[in-house]
């Protein structure tokens, strides 16, 4: 088995309460800072002094390790965005070579993952470029320089964080119950996108993911894009950093709190017909 970080319902059966946005996207999801009562920070530079000193050591030969952790800050300061190695080969100093290389490795021991789009009986172009995902998004806003929860209130990445916090609790979901990464995402070059896919096998259902705690009319435009490019097989999903979750003629509304419970708000063409 794949055993990711705890989850958000991990950690409530834990703590018997739930956190706010801010502080889990600061903390993380590592067992042993909750187990021991570590900060955070502290937890997250431990843990990259170990992986970098030791594992990496183990597994290639990097000569200048603080040009590695450049590399992973770099990396972390694009988590939730499509991956362009050239890009960050020059704000390295790296080869594109090199950054597939480095990357390969992240994804290895298990500090990255990348979510491919989604472009099967589509005619339109579409983005071919995979997304970067950290898998826990406590480590990402570290190597962002973030010491605190309060500085992720208005922090310009709280919604790249927020999407990272979320995608990796869509996979833990997967893993957990012993199923396979089914998780893609769509983006065409007129910028219509939707943030997450999660593949049926002959459908997709879209998902979006906004950190926002209200709702509002323009987050639903992608997902009713797609939905009418696949043929209206299932109804969207929008989950959002509120804490109410509720059915809307456009979308199923999810808190983050409630991802546990997703498959409840699964509703795809055949059950509806199969029900009415």
């Amino acid at each position: 088995m794949k055993l990711l970080p705890l989850t958000i319902k991990e950690l409530y059966d834990y703590t018997k309460q739930y956190n706010s946005v801010e502080e889990y996207l600061y903390t993380g999801f590592y067992p042993r800072v909750y187990d021991q009562n570590l900060n955070p920070s502290e937890a997250s530079s431990f843990y990259l002094s170990t992986y970098v000193e030791r594992d990496i050591r183990s597994l290639i030969n990097v000569k200048d390790y603080m040009l590695f952790e450049r590399f992973l800050r770099i990396c972390a300061a694009r988590t939730g965005q499509l991956v362009n190695m050239t890009d960050i080969g020059n704000e390295c100093g790296i080869s594109h070579n090199t950054v597939n290389h480095w990357l390969s490795l992240l994804e290895t021991s298990f500090i990255v993952y990348r979510v491919q789009p989604h472009f099967r009986n589509f005619s339109k172009r579409l983005i071919k470029s995979p997304k970067l995902y950290f898998y826990d998004v406590g480590f990402a806003s570290y190597l962002l320089g973030i010491e605190k929860k309060e500085q992720l209130t208005t922090h310009p990445q709280k919604g790249a964080l927020f999407e990272t916090m979320l995608m990796g609790e869509l996979l833990k979901s997967r893993y957990n119950a012993v199923k396979g990464n089914n998780l893609y995402f769509f983006r065409d070059n007129s910028g219509h996108e939707v943030d997450c896919l999660l593949d049926q096998g002959n459908f997709c259902i879209p998902v979006e993911i906004k950190s926002s705690q209200t709702i509002h009319e323009g987050f639903f435009k992608d997902l009713k894009y797609y939905n009418q490019l696949q043929g209206n097989l299932a109804k969207p999903i929008l989950i959002y950093g509120g804490t109410e979750s509720y059915s809307r003629e456009l979308a199923q509304i999810v808190s983050f709190r409630d991802l546990n419970e997703l498959d409840d708000f699964i509703w795809v063409k055949t059950q509806v017909n199969r029900l009415s």
